[in-house]
């Protein structure tokens, strides 16, 4: 698939494309590498590059609340009365829509949702997946400095404009069949919204909430003895696919707060904390009565993951 360009002529010839990322850093750079692409022009019969790139063409980011919290259903995201701007916007205006994508979750789902958009359209989608800029990238990091890990180099936003460049040659109409495939994903995805989305097998899937319980438990030491929270944070969080960047140390922490309430591990105060200088801090920032604070320490307002150590019970 990386060496084709399918659809790369319709590419140069069209006169307006709207390209779509799943996060505004994303559009930035696709912006730059666009309008730094060579396109290729026939002048007298011959074939030649002109550098001036795309400047007409438009480009978007997706709500952020299509990756974020709840994923919204069809009847709260695609009717005309209620649908957010990005999803009103005239897509027939534009000679293709291309989507840029990587694996990662972000990417994975906004794909998948515009894959559900466009099926009910009935009108051709195109994409760029970014794997052969990662790949590239990878590559140039074994080579000038040193590292081994492949799987880095995940978002465009990673990557910058340097890597996009050949990835850019790379436009492909979305066939029937994955279109389907990723209608079919979004729709199991919005169909039980939990909230939480994880990789399984290649695919982006809603997860419940403790999906990584199991995870975070099984870093504990045998023994029973107690282990500093930020460790125990840290080492869940290597366990978990890179792609999927929208799982960081504050939700494992609030995880292991969920944890500590049914029973399953034990929080308690390093012995070097310095409870007075933190509930003072904490009473200035939160704008807490000292009333709210007390009654709250073991219940809704706890000490940050550095200041506690955990142990499974």
């Amino acid at each position: 698939m990386y060496g084709q360009k399918t659809n790369y002529r319709e590419y140069c010839q069209a006169k307006k494309i709207l390209h779509l990322t799943a996060t505004r850093e994303e559009a930035q750079i696709i912006q730059e590498v666009i309008q730094k692409h060579p396109v290729s022009i026939k002048v007298n019969d011959e074939t030649r590059a002109c550098y001036s790139g795309r400047m007409g063409d438009d480009y978007q980011c997706c709500p952020m609340n299509l990756v974020h919290g709840e994923l919204p259903s069809d009847e709260v995201m695609f009717p005309e009365k209620n649908a957010y701007s990005f999803f009103s916007t005239d897509f027939s205006k534009y000679d293709m829509v291309v989507v840029w994508h990587s694996t990662d979750i972000r990417s994975l789902v906004f794909f998948y949702c515009m894959c559900h958009k466009f099926m009910r359209l009935g009108v051709p989608l195109y994409e760029v997946d970014i794997r052969l800029a990662r790949e590239l990238a990878s590559e140039h990091a074994r080579k000038c400095l040193g590292w081994v890990d492949d799987e880095y180099y995940v978002s465009i936003s990673s990557l910058g404009p340097d890597f996009m460049k050949d990835a850019a040659m790379n436009v492909m109409e979305v066939s029937k069949e994955r279109m389907l495939e990723y209608d079919g994903l979004w729709k199991a995805m919005t169909d039980k919204p939990t909230g939480l989305r994880a990789l399984k097998e290649g695919k982006a899937i809603s997860v419940p909430i403790d999906y990584y319980d199991n995870l975070i438990l099984s870093v504990f030491p045998e023994d029973g003895g107690f282990k500093r929270c930020v460790q125990v944070v840290g080492e869940s969080l290597s366990g978990v696919a890179i792609e999927e960047d929208s799982i960081g140390d504050e939700f494992f922490f609030d995880r292991l707060i969920q944890l500590s309430k049914t029973g399953k591990v034990e929080l308690k105060l390093k012995d070097d904390f310095d409870y007075k200088a933190y509930r003072a801090t904490e009473l200035f920032v939160k704008d807490l009565a000292e009333e709210e604070f007390d009654k709250g320490w073991l219940v809704g307002i706890w000490p940050s993951m550095q200041a506690l150590l955990v142990r499974r019970l």
